[in-house]
């Protein structure tokens, strides 16, 4: 018997304008690849942010609660073990899940937001990082 369940990629765009992304109607060639996903997938026209900075922000994408309930509310904190990650809800559903952040804050920090992961890579500092360089790193574009 084969598996039925959908694939499901989950992706976060910590600051990303909407307004500068062609599949949201920005006259520009910016993301032709994010396009071709989203052309496929659920796309939102009006999303709110459960709070306004990437910690409890993504603690709350991941977990479906606010942050007054999930307490992930500074650098330093720490999730509950008692609130569950949508990582451990799809894993322990048998799916094998996998995060690539280049954020610390989400990726190095112990703060439970990689909590459910069967693999994840933090790949900060493995690719060179310069503005308005994007597609020019030959190998890394191309693929």
């Amino acid at each position: 018997m084969t598996d039925q369940r959908p694939d499901i990629l989950f992706l976060v765009l910590d600051t990303q304008r909407a307004d500068r992304l062609s599949c949201y109607g920005y006259d520009q060639p910016t993301s032709p690849n994010l396009d071709a996903i989203a052309a496929e997938g659920s796309r939102f026209k009006q999303a709110v942010a459960a709070a306004q900075w990437t910690v409890p922000s993504h603690a709350s994408m991941f977990t479906g609660l606010y942050p007054s309930e999930h307490g992930l509310l500074q650098s330093y904190s720490v999730m509950s073990a008692d609130c569950a990650t949508l990582a451990e809800r799809l894993r322990d559903g048998g799916y094998f899940t996998a995060g690539f952040c280049n954020n610390p804050l989400v990726g190095v920090i112990n703060n439970g937001l990689r909590r459910g992961f069967t693999s994840f890579l933090n790949y900060s500092g493995l690719l060179t990082s310069r503005p308005n360089q994007a597609g020019s790193s030959p190998g890394v574009v191309g693929r």
